[in-house]
């Protein structure tokens, strides 16, 4: 476990760094970087399982607010779309949401992950006793 989560953090911290020209970097570069902190935590056995809860909360209702964006993106794709100058550093704004969506999941998936392994670890602990 302790590989995957070291894998998992400088996989986060590598999503964080590559945000910089984004025009929310900012809210990007939290989102990855708390994600990694709550993984790397575990590392030192230290599981933050309130914050992780709310933070998976928080992100669930991110993605919540961008279906209806992302099924019109998924509907109406075209890889021809003109060329949006609010968005530099992708190719149009359906690909801008499509990689929102996943950085989503993702994050999710990870917060889904160190939760399961707080839980395994704090029912570990009781068996000892």
């Amino acid at each position: 476990m302790k590989i995957t989560n070291i894998v998992l953090t400088l996989a986060l911290l590598s999503f964080a760094a590559v945000q910089y020209n984004d025009p929310d970097a900012f809210i990007w570069i939290m989102i990855y970087v708390s994600t990694a902190f709550l993984t790397g935590a575990t590392l030192v056995n230290k599981y933050h399982t309130t914050i992780t809860q709310l933070l998976m909360f928080i992100l669930s209702i991110n993605l919540f607010l961008l279906l209806p964006d992302f099924s019109h993106a998924v509907a109406n794709y075209n890889p021809n779309t003109v060329l949006s100058p609010n968005v530099t550093h992708t190719a149009n704004i359906q690909t801008e949401i499509f990689k929102e969506v996943g950085g989503l999941i993702i994050c999710l998936l990870v917060l889904t992950f160190v939760f399961w392994q707080s839980k395994k670890t704090a029912s570990n602990r009781l068996q000892r006793i």
